[in-house]
């Protein structure tokens, strides 16, 4: 959901011919989806809350400039977008219960249950809407929001990484 065109393509194309056959057309479609559901989802009024992992400010995606152009993307959001709000978990967190995983919990207020659901790399996401479920993902997330920085402190990270 916070990811630049440069880091969404990067991604991508480290995908293509491996998890599908090569494809220009399909490139270019899940590029669009990926897109479309991340305006969607950031133009809405409603409150969202992300942690990201150290690994997403520094990895090597794409080259030096897709990462500097991802750290200024997210940077951009915070600025723009008052219900947004961005943590960073440092690599050195001991205790991270979610490593190696990716989770979202969708929280409907009075309109619905909470929905759940884990990313994996090759196939399809598992989703979750049966209480229990959801409820430990929300302990998790919850869990990772304490381990990672203020969103202050986040910020100025990003930028320190940015301009290091």
């Amino acid at each position: 959901m916070l990811q630049s065109l440069g880091y969404v393509r990067a991604t991508i194309d480290d995908g293509d011919g491996v998890w599908w056959e090569p494809s220009s057309a399909e490139r270019e479609e899940r590029i669009a989806f990926r897109l479309d559901r991340q305006a969607k989802t950031l133009e809405s009024d409603t409150t969202l809350r992300f942690v990201i992992t150290e690994e997403a400010l520094t990895g090597a995606v794409g080259s030096p400039e897709v990462m500097r152009e991802q750290r200024r993307h997210i940077l951009n959001l915070l600025e723009s977008k008052r219900n947004l709000t961005v943590q960073v978990l440092r690599t050195e967190t001991y205790r991270n219960p979610a490593r190696g995983a990716g989770l979202t919990v969708l929280l409907f207020g009075e309109k619905g249950a909470p929905v759940g659901f884990s990313t994996v790399v090759f196939g399809p996401s598992t989703y979750f809407d049966q209480e229990p479920d959801t409820a430990a993902l929300l302990r998790g997330f919850r869990r990772v929001q304490e381990l990672a920085l203020s969103p202050k402190d986040s910020v100025r990270l990003i930028k320190e990484v940015d301009h290091a």
